[in-house]
């Protein structure tokens, strides 16, 4: 048995380099890099989060503030969300892994957080191009209750440095909405930099000197 999976290991090397062999030139074997894979681009970078959570919707929000810090990786096939809050509930922190599914068509998601009781959450994304809006539908383990339930969630970008998440349940043919996070791009020291670097400089003229008196 072991003589037959080491053969196996061997056989799937070979292939796996023959076929890469084959291809370096045009770097078939490899994902490519969609304007899909793209589309998250426009999160890269370091963001203000300020949070509302409604435990009861009946109820005021409990309010949350942090930082949400977006990078690209694997050459820009995937973007990575690091989230970090602190509330009355204490500090919060969570991680996704963002990308596009080339076969299925379409963006998914893989998330854990310091409540994931039941591991990786997955979710599937859409993007309306004429409206601007992404929609995100997952399912969740309640943590209290054990029960499965249909949840949303529904990206708005009002700007290139403003983005707002609302996250939905759905419930017995009812929609509750759990939390809303806006997100504020934080400017770096080097984007001011650039600024004032291409700012217009005007320069007042030094007033030429007077003529001096003719002598009589």
């Amino acid at each position: 048995m072991k003589k037959l999976t080491v053969l196996l290991i061997v056989c799937l090397a070979v292939i796996t380099t023959s076929y890469a062999d084959e291809n370096k030139q045009n770097d078939d074997y490899r994902a490519k890099v969609t304007e899909h894979h793209k589309f998250f681009q426009a999160g890269v970078g370091e963001w203000k989060l300020e949070q509302k959570m409604w435990m009861d919707p009946t109820k005021e929000p409990m309010i949350a503030t942090g930082t949400s810090i977006c990078k690209s990786i694997l050459d820009g096939r995937a973007t990575t969300v690091h989230v970090e809050t602190t509330s009355a509930m204490g500090t919060f922190k969570g991680f996704g892994v963002f990308t596009w599914n080339g076969k299925d068509k379409k963006y998914e998601c893989s998330w854990v957080d310091v409540y994931s009781h039941y591991g990786l959450d997955s979710m599937e994304g859409t993007h309306d191009s004429k409206t601007n809006v992404t929609t995100w539908t997952s399912k969740m383990i309640d943590p209290m209750t054990g029960t499965e339930m249909d949840v949303s969630m529904i990206e708005k970008y009002p700007n290139e440095d403003t983005m707002v998440s609302e996250f939905y349940v759905h419930i017995n043919g009812s929609t509750i909405k759990t939390m809303e996070n806006t997100y504020t791009r934080i400017k770096k020291s080097a984007d001011k930099a650039d600024s004032a670097a291409s700012a217009t400089v005007e320069i007042t003229p030094e007033p030429e000197p007077a003529e001096a008196p003719e002598k009589k």
